[in-house]
């Protein structure tokens, strides 16, 4: 199974936060799940953390990705597509 993570459930789950569910922890730790997490997403922590709406256990969001999640880059195609996605909040991150 492929998993992408979001902001959230990296955070949740790297400070083991009780708001993960069980479940949702036993998938993300099977080692037969291939998982990801988006640079885009790193980009919203740090702007969290620099407007103080993020507090972090550690100083630099990019610490808390574990080494076996890899990060995806966002490319001209994805940019291209951003532009199609509804707007079902003001959230520009969650598009």
């Amino acid at each position: 199974m492929k998993i992408l993570l979001d902001t959230h459930a990296l955070i949740w789950y790297s400070e083991g936060n009780k708001m993960l569910d069980k479940k949702w922890i036993e998938i993300i730790e099977n080692p037969l799940h291939k998982k990801y997490f988006s640079y885009v997403s790193l980009w919203e922590m740090n702007i969290k953390v620099s407007i103080g709406k993020l507090n972090l256990a550690v100083n630099l969001p990019i610490e808390i990705v574990p080494k076996e999640i890899e990060i995806l880059q966002p490319t001209l195609s994805d940019l291209n597509e951003l532009s199609k996605l509804p707007l079902h909040h003001r959230d520009p991150f969650d598009r």
